[in-house]
């Protein structure tokens, strides 16, 4: 049962995330999700490795909100 209500949660996070990423971020998400490298997206995209490492920073910083969010409507 915990492991569904994790993978639930995680599920949950990733739409939230999904719906507030730019373009370029769902690009790299999806990318690094097929397990595509920093470098192949980055080529993909037509940037370098280090713009790729600097957006998933903001997606990370985005998902740190959204968890906050939801840990706020969990209690």
């Amino acid at each position: 049962l915990e492991a569904v209500l994790e993978r639930l949660y995680a599920e949950q996070l990733m739409e939230r995330l999904w719906e507030r990423l730019d373009q370029v971020e769902q690009v790299i998400v999806a990318g690094l999700r097929e397990g595509k490298t920093q470098v192949e997206i980055a080529q993909a995209l037509g940037i370098t490795q280090s713009a790729v490492a600097h957006r998933l920073q903001k997606v990370r910083a985005k998902a740190q909100v959204i968890l906050a969010e939801m840990g706020e409507n969990r209690g």
